[in-house]
């Protein structure tokens, strides 16, 4: 994880991310709308059939070739995330040294999905962890998670100004976290995997200002699956604990803005800060009675930049 993440690449990602915008639209539909229109400028990444709903139940827009009916769009966010464990991401708190989790590094999540004029709609997403570093000690941490969510959700606004999402659906979740070596276990490794199913639920609340728009969203899944742990340096080989219910939560909040085509593309650029718990995923060495590992919680945190297609 040493990539860092700087004011100057946040500013010059905000800076390509207008260009494209501007530059993909030469003729912008919203200068077709009336001025009065305030919906006309909101920015919502998973919300592209507000301004259709709205243009195409008022024939008095001058909407030219602008197709009405459901959206299709894709998204792709690049997020810049650190990462956390509950008890330190650390091999020996006492020694500086061991020390790990100083940058941050590149993790894309991509979604894809249908939003009728209704306001429902149908979404997939997939998040893709790669993280892997070695500290001043030259111990090497690896962490890999992969989440796969299908999902339904309904927009709904709230006057001109705002607007509100809730969604649920289905998560697949397979974690693995990967400490070579260990104090305790001298030269061997202490690896955890979790693999499990469950739901997801999320609410989001959009609110339009000047300048497109602010959003704020939680999202939540409860999983059942199974732990494995090897720690061979105490004689875990595999060692699996069946039917464990580690839970996921993430809190995001951020501004975007959103411009129209007459070709019936609507593109989306934004810029956001996002914090993530994974409940019970990694374990500690302190060893219990059992006598496994006490599970740990985990955590990610930073900046998100996210692009999206909409059609």
């Amino acid at each position: 994880m040493n990539t860092r993440l700087t004011p100057v690449t946040i500013g010059l990602a905000v800076v390509l991310f207008s260009w494209a915008l501007r530059s993909a639209c030469a003729d912008d539909l919203y200068n077709d709308l009336p001025s009065d229109e305030p919906m006309a400028m909101m920015g919502m990444a998973e919300q592209k059939d507000n301004y259709i709903a709205t243009a195409c139940s008022d024939p008095a827009f001058a909407l030219g070739d602008y197709r009405c009916g459901p959206v299709f769009y894709s998204e792709i966010e690049a997020m810049y995330l650190r990462y956390s464990r509950g008890d330190g991401v650390t091999n020996n708190p006492t020694d500086p040294g061991a020390r790990f989790g100083d940058g941050y590094e590149f993790v894309p999540r991509v979604t894809t999905g249908m939003v009728l004029n209704s306001g429902l709609g149908a979404r997939i997403r997939y998040f893709n962890v790669d993280l892997s570093e070695s500290n001043e000690n030259d111990d090497s941490l690896r962490v890999e998670a992969r989440l796969f969510d299908l999902e339904l959700f309904e927009n709904n606004r709230l006057g001109s100004h705002s607007a509100i999402e809730w969604s649920i659906g289905f998560r697949y979740s397979d974690f693995s976290e990967t400490f070579n070596p260990h104090p305790l276990f001298g030269d061997n490794l202490l690896r955890t995997e979790i693999q499990g199913y469950g739901i997801v639920a999320g609410f989001e609340v959009n609110r339009l200002v000047r300048w497109g728009s602010f959003y704020g969203r939680g999202r939540g899944a409860l999983l059942i699956g199974d732990r494995t742990i090897d720690a061979p340096g105490i004689g875990l080989n595999s060692v699996e604990q069946p039917t464990v219910t580690p839970g996921m939560f993430e809190l995001a909040a951020g501004w975007e803005i959103s411009h129209a085509c007459h070709n019936g593309m609507v593109l989306t650029a934004g810029i956001g800060w996002e914090i993530q718990r994974w409940f019970g995923h990694a374990t500690t060495a302190a060893g219990t009675a059992d006598p496994l590992p006490t599970p740990v919680d985990i955590g990610f945190h930073g900046a998100v930049l996210n692009f999206a297609v909409g059609f």
